[in-house]
């Protein structure tokens, strides 16, 4: 599934996360046309007849994983994190996320990890996360961390960034093609 189009490998990815029913990708599979060209005669022949209506969803999300490329999931679980912290009221906690994949090695979040989840880090630390202190830090810098969000969302849709393996167990390494 490595050369599939970024649509084929989403549909995938929704359906492990829960965005599309069983039922649904059983449907969508049944009516595409590219994927018995994208996969091998043998992955092809698990996936048709697998029994989506009385399979557990165990056995469903074991058979999904085998087509996700563990790069793509990271890539689409970055972006899904990168659109939750735009809500103001989720972002807070998502901050320290942030911090923490930019220590695993993804220095392009350097200023959501290190500005802003530092910033945001000590201030729960110092005088607690409902503070009125740690509100206004997250007010005042709420515009300038947006703009940084779409930034990277920008690097990452135009592959500029793009992840590319995994290094350490979860973390993963990428490649950066910004000039």
């Amino acid at each position: 599934m490595e050369n599939a189009p970024t649509y084929i490998k989403e549909m995938f990815i929704h359906a492990k996360v829960g965005l599309i029913s069983k039922e649904n990708f059983e449907a969508w599979l049944y009516q595409n046309k590219e994927l018995p060209s994208l996969l091998t005669e043998d992955d092809y022949l698990e996936l048709i007849p697998f029994p989506f209506k009385s399979a557990h969803a165990t056995d469903f999300f074991q058979l999904i994983d085998k087509f996700i490329i563990p790069a793509d999931f990271a890539c689409y679980s970055l972006l899904s994190k990168l659109n939750e912290a735009l809500d103001r009221n989720k972002h807070p906690g998502i901050l320290h996320d942030f911090y923490s994949l930019f220590r695993d090695g993804y220095s392009f979040m350097e200023k959501l990890g290190l500005e802003y989840g530092i910033e945001y880090f000590e201030s729960c630390v110092r005088v607690g996360i409902d503070s009125p202190e740690t509100k206004k830090i997250v007010a005042e810098y709420f515009p300038s961390f947006v703009l940084e969000i779409v930034k990277i969302k920008a690097l990452l849709e135009t592959r500029q960034i793009v992840i590319v393996g995994e290094s350490n167990v979860g973390t993963y390494s990428y490649a950066d093609y910004r000039h």
